[in-house]
């Protein structure tokens, strides 16, 4: 992995270097995901949701037949289930899901978009996309390919450098 640019100091060699040059990737990558979720949470806001309450209409609307269980829901937001089931309660209170027992275990709550809520995602979407092409114009290459080498190790793909160069700038233009 290649730090950027403020992270390439001459500290020397070995493992030190090398735990720095880490932590500087670490630092892009969260600097990137906070900056990609404030901008998100903000969208989320303005269209009168909180930003739990649109993150739990990705979720489901992200999931097969766009139906989760309300404890699936919980645990993809990393939330109580009762919790959960509050704000799918209020979720659905604003017309965005539908509550459902199950058809095979009435003891379970089946969550299902409606029209409304994919038109509130799909408008969130689009607002985000906008901010968030302008913030991605702002970080210089060396910064991207940093926060997608981390992003690569945290969810368990081995990427070398020269591998995520080729991602980020294409097999033409990679070193």
């Amino acid at each position: 992995m290649r730090p950027p640019r403020s992270c390439r100091h001459d500290h020397g060699e070995g493992p030190a270097m090398d735990f720095h040059e880490y932590v500087c990737g670490i630092a892009e990558a969260r600097y990137a995901i906070r900056k990609v979720f404030r901008i998100v949470d903000d969208r989320a806001k303005l269209a009168g949701l909180e930003p739990l309450e649109h993150q739990a209409l990705l979720q489901v609307y992200g999931s097969p037949g766009e139906m989760l269980q309300v404890n699936s829901v919980a645990r993809r937001l990393d939330i109580a289930p009762a919790f959960a089931s509050r704000m799918i309660r209020q979720l659905e209170t604003k017309g965005y899901v539908l509550r459902r027992s199950s058809e095979t275990d009435r003891r379970v709550t089946e969550v299902h978009m409606t029209a409304a809520g994919r038109e509130i995602v799909r408008s969130i979407d689009a607002d985000v996309r906008m901010h968030v092409e302008y913030f991605q114009a702002q970080l210089p290459m060396s910064s991207k390919s940093t926060a997608l080498s981390i992003m690569a190790f945290y969810v368990g793909l081995d990427l070398s450098p020269r591998a995520v160069e080729t991602l980020v700038l294409g097999p033409a233009e990679a070193p």
